[in-house]
């Protein structure tokens, strides 16, 4: 009797097409990334209008605060800018301390205006501008090469404000 049997071929691996999850996508995307800073900007002024917000999400937008004041002495209208820098820690300040200052409409745009201008210093610098001003502000170093308006490096009066 003859063999019959057919010989086995090799069977070859073929990876499946899988759809990623459109949420995944927005993640790796720049502008998935910058809605997201939006919107989370937008939460946390949503947060602060509902008496709300945590006080260490409160610390964290001060940080950022404190960083964009040391990276706009680097732009054009930075004084303009620092003004409003500087209103929105005033906001924060009356927010913090309720009994000494009320926190009003006023105190919410300014803080609003803030925000804004903040995400927008923060986007516009450079990696390593603002690896020198995350430095400076958590660290506490004034010697990282920056310099303020007047020509001369930072002093801690600005960087801490």
């Amino acid at each position: 009797m003859a063999n019959t049997k057919k010989k086995r071929t090799k069977k070859h691996y073929r990876p499946r097409a899988v759809a990623v999850p459109p949420y995944l996508g927005t993640f790796l995307s720049k502008e998935g990334l910058q809605e997201r800073k939006v919107e989370e900007d937008r939460l946390f002024l949503l947060r602060v209008a509902n008496r709300t917000v945590e006080e260490e999400e409160l610390v964290l937008y001060t940080r950022l605060f404190q960083m964009a004041w040391i990276l706009a002495s680097k732009m054009q209208d930075a004084l303009k800018m620092r003004e409003v820098i500087a209103n929105g820690l005033r906001a924060v300040g009356a927010y913090l301390s309720p009994d000494a200052v009320e926190f009003d409409d006023e105190f919410f745009n300014d803080l609003s205006q803030a925000v804004e201008v903040c995400r927008g210093i923060i986007e516009q610098s450079g990696q390593l501008e603002r690896a020198q001003a995350l430095d400076a502000v958590m660290n506490r170093n004034s010697h990282i090469g920056l310099e303020s308006i007047t020509g001369k490096n930072i002093n801690d009066a600005e960087v801490h404000l």
